[in-house]
């Protein structure tokens, strides 16, 4: 899966824009990203998002007056999950949880939190993925 990163720069004199990723420079020889500019539309291109693409990226414009940086993080985080099953159990000692997670990056565990009611302290646990044809379960 791709992302782009765009900064729109409007400036006079013309700005010089620089990209960097964690501080480091970003060029056109950098692996897997891909810089282009339409008129003020300054874009990266991140060809396949993966755990190596995780980062604080910047977009650095600068001309004789100065300098202005604009920032992106991409976190490799997924959206919060949906809990998709009923709160209350069917049953009294069993409680089947059924969740439902959107992520850009492939998910490889949650970490679930549960606690009986009544307790204060929560219970976690690391829930690995596993995909079985088109199911992850």
């Amino acid at each position: 899966e791709e992302q782009e990163i765009a900064c729109v720069v409007d400036s006079s004199p013309a700005a010089e824009v620089t990209w960097m990723k964690d501080g480091a420079g970003l060029d056109e020889s950098s692996p897997d990203t891909v810089l282009s500019q339409d008129q003020n539309r300054h874009s990266l291109l991140i060809v396949a998002v993966s755990k190596q693409s995780v980062g604080q990226y910047s977009c650095t414009a600068s001309n004789s007056l100065g300098e202005a940086t604009a920032t992106a993080d991409i976190s490799g985080d997924a959206h919060p999950a949906v809990i998709l099953s009923n709160h209350v159990s069917d049953h009294q000692h069993e409680f089947t949880l059924e969740w439902s997670a959107e992520s850009e990056s492939e998910i490889e565990s949650f970490e679930v939190a549960v606690r009986k009611e009544g307790d204060n302290d929560w219970k976690l646990y690391e829930v690995t993925v596993k995909v079985e044809g088109n199911e992850t379960n």
